[in-house]
């Protein structure tokens, strides 16, 4: 599938990058010689995980080269973070469990011959590589083919997670067309990722909300990969009614559906929390806070 693209990397430009951390490499191995008491069994020792030190540097040059890439727009709205995801997620993916578990929700998606050896068949013509930045794929329904609206196949699917767990919906009455929507991008990133897949069904790439841990909305917004999108509230609910372990405490990372805004301002957008129980509210766009992160898909 095709990815947005911006104009390409000149030659010019990988020439001085690479010349810059050639020289950057040079100085630090100097620097290594000139304050550490290295002797002729230490400097061995290096040279004997030779291995490690290139993938560590290596490590640091991408990790160093996406932060000074990234735009300096709302720069300041990214406070850090310590959360992480409850023990055990994310879990070995399992999209057969996932297809079968949205039928019993939903018998009436059409099961397309995707039954047993048949949907084994269209899940290996179908299974992405995962993209840099994803965790694992994700199976959900279209939310085309669970109602009518958006907002109604949210409420749907909200329903069932109130039937699974302790839940607080915060915006139930804001679960309409003249309030929540999905942003432009998501919505035309989603429908190029669905083509070519089943008609009831789509295949997302995904993380859920560590990559951008500690940025406010719209910074995570800001940051985003040519090919990645914000979740949105029915992609991200879809996922918790598939693995409720997600969000079960109130120290764990939460996640921000930066896939969705609210109307008419556009300045705040869904989440999901935990505070005794499950919470779905809304929170401005440019909040930076730890405990939360945007969920994000991402084009293949």
């Amino acid at each position: 599938m095709m990815t947005m693209s911006k104009t390409s990397v000149t030659f010019g430009q990988k020439r001085q990058l690479r010349r810059v951390v050639e020289d950057g490499g040079s100085k630090g191995v100097d620097l290594a010689f000139r304050k550490l008491p290295l002797d002729l069994e230490s400097a061995q020792r290096v040279l004997g995980r030779g291995d490690e030190l290139q993938s560590a540097i290596t490590e640091l040059i991408l990790s160093k080269v996406r932060d000074f890439s990234m735009p300096p727009e709302f720069a300041n709205e990214d406070v850090g973070s310590e959360c992480e995801y409850p023990s055990g997620y994310p879990p070995p993916s399992n999209v057969e469990r996932e297809f079968r578990a949205w039928l019993a929700w939903f018998p009436e998606l059409s099961r397309g011959g995707l039954v047993d050896a048949g949907f084994s068949l269209y899940l290996e013509e179908h299974r992405p590589d995962l993209p840099a930045g994803a965790e694992r794929p994700f199976l959900i329904p279209r939310w085309q083919r669970v109602a009518p609206t958006y907002c109604q196949a949210v409420k749907k699917v909200l329903a069932l997670i109130a039937k699974q767990r302790k839940f607080d919906n915060r915006c139930l009455y804001e679960l309409d067309a003249n309030n929540l929507r999905q942003t432009a991008r998501t919505s035309t990133m989603l429908a190029t990722l669905g083509k070519g897949q089943h008609d009831d069904f789509i295949i997302i790439p995904a993380q859920m909300g560590f990559r951008h841990r500690g940025r406010s909305i719209r910074r995570a917004r800001q940051v985003f990969a040519d090919n990645e999108f914000g979740l949105d509230t029915f992609s991200v609910a879809c996922i918790l009614l598939l693995y409720p372990a997600r969000e079960i405490a109130m120290e764990h990372l939460h996640i921000d559906c930066a896939g969705d805004e609210f109307l008419p301002e556009c300045n705040a957008a869904p989440y999901f929390g935990y505070h005794s129980k499950l919470e779905f509210a809304r929170q401005p766009v440019n909040g930076p806070s730890g405990a939360f992160g945007s969920a994000t898909g991402f084009l293949m």
